[in-house]
């Protein structure tokens, strides 16, 4: 990403720019060598990186619990998935070297959709970005775009917030929750973007975009949190993915929207609008809460028994229609139909494609559940979406059964087997 250096002072030029929509006027970026801060800076990454090399290779060789070093990358460099990695990291790292964006968050989407574990995920990527991060700035500084005095404004201030926010938010967000530490970030981002609109000194804004990068880190934590958290393993991928799709596609048009007014209008009465609209938007966070949710109601229960089968079933054989008898009191049928409602979800939720709850006719304490699955593999693993928290789901509707009477469970597959 190239760094500007821009001239925010109340000039003649800067009039005229902001009058026709134009940027504020730009200093030139000279090269590194001329900058012994930034030469020093770039070798003190280097060294940093080249240890960080030693290590690993170390570790691999030398300290890897009796394991080969040279076998474990001879397995990797003839997995398919490793190639995988490669591509999607590579196109991640040349966008997030032009825009700033994108390594961490396409990385990590793609390692929870291969199956690994959000720490495993983490850990990671934060690692790789550690090499990515350095080379991409030991890049720019060889090329020439980053200007010495504009990089020591932006050194301090971000040594600090990252000091910071590595001490003070996860006691924030302890103490405070992460419905209150959100609503709080967000309106110190509204009146940050108050004073963007109304500062034109620089030494004042430095502060003022110190506080707005924390309030922005502990929003984007906080609900990076949610997303991982409330939601089973199974489906985490799928989840982080229309939270990201929906996250920076709010930017993207947020970007349009308040660009378009920043040009027919101007840029102080865009950011003014904006804190506004912020505000405003703090009320849905009054009703709409984050979901806090248990890691252990989220982990597998595998409570349910395996199906009984007289032979080696066909995994694609389907679709498969699960049947659940009930022996409900009929003073209770009410209260039984009410807490289906929330077994229905479940059952949705966890790749059910059609469910329904039927009484018989000559027996009014017989209650028939029924759910379909598209394949028989498709029930199997129903059997493992099923969690903890969905298990007090089950139990709350099972309650109303007679007592000494077992629901019964029967699994009828669509079709003839193959011979």
């Amino acid at each position: 990403m190239k760094i500007r250096d821009l001239d925010l002072s109340q000039s003649s030029i800067n009039t005229e720019h902001q009058a026709l929509g134009l940027p504020p006027v730009e200093d030139f970026v000279t090269h590194p060598d001329d900058h012994p801060v930034l030469r020093a800076a770039m070798w003190a990454a280097v060294l940093i990186l080249v240890g960080l090399l030693a290590f690993l290779a170390w570790r691999l060789f030398f300290d890897n619990g009796g394991s080969n070093g040279f076998e474990i990358i001879e397995q990797a460099l003839t997995s398919r998935g490793f190639w995988s990695a490669v591509a999607v990291g590579f196109f991640a790292q040349v966008i997030d070297g032009a825009l700033g964006m994108a390594y961490g968050i396409t990385a990590t989407t793609f390692l929870l959709s291969a199956g690994a574990t959000p720490a495993a995920a983490s850990a990671s990527v934060h690692i790789a970005e550690v090499f990515t991060t350095g080379f991409s700035g030991i890049s720019h500084v060889k090329l020439g775009n980053v200007n010495k005095s504009l990089f020591l404004r932006l050194l301090l201030p971000g040594m600090i917030g990252a000091v910071l926010g590595a001490a003070f938010l996860p006691r924030l967000r302890e103490r405070l929750g992460s419905d209150r530490l959100v609503l709080l970030s967000s309106v110190l981002y509204a009146l940050v973007l108050v004073a963007l609109a109304l500062l034109r000194n620089l030494y004042l804004l430095v502060p003022v975009m110190l506080l707005s990068g924390a309030a922005w880190i502990a929003v984007l934590s906080s609900l990076q949190v949610a997303a991982q958290t409330s939601v089973p393993a199974w489906v985490r991928a799928r989840a982080l993915a229309v939270y990201i799709l929906v996250f920076f596609g709010s930017m993207a048009a947020g970007g349009a929207l308040w660009g378009l007014v920043a040009s027919h209008l101007s840029i102080t009465f865009a950011l003014l609008c904006a804190s506004a609209a912020l505000l405003l938007g703090l009320f849905a966070s009054l009703r709409c809460r984050l979901p806090v949710t248990e890691a252990e109601d989220l982990a597998p229960s595998l409570h349910w028994p395996a199906p009984l089968v007289d032979e080696e079933v066909d995994q694609e054989r389907g679709p498969v229609m699960v049947t659940l008898e009930y022996d409900i009191d009929p003073q209770d049928a009410a209260a039984f139909q009410a807490a289906m409602v929330e077994v229905r979800a479940m059952r949705r939720r966890n790749g059910a494609v059609s469910w329904g709850l039927v009484q018989d006719s000559g027996n009014r304490r017989l209650w028939l559940e029924f759910f379909i699955d598209e394949s028989w593999l498709e029930h199997l693993r129903h059997h493992q979406r099923v969690t903890r928290g969905e298990l007090r789901v089950e139990a709350a509707a099972r309650r109303f059964q007679s007592a000494g009477v077992e629901v019964r469970i029967r699994h009828y597959l669509h079709g003839a087997a193959r011979p």
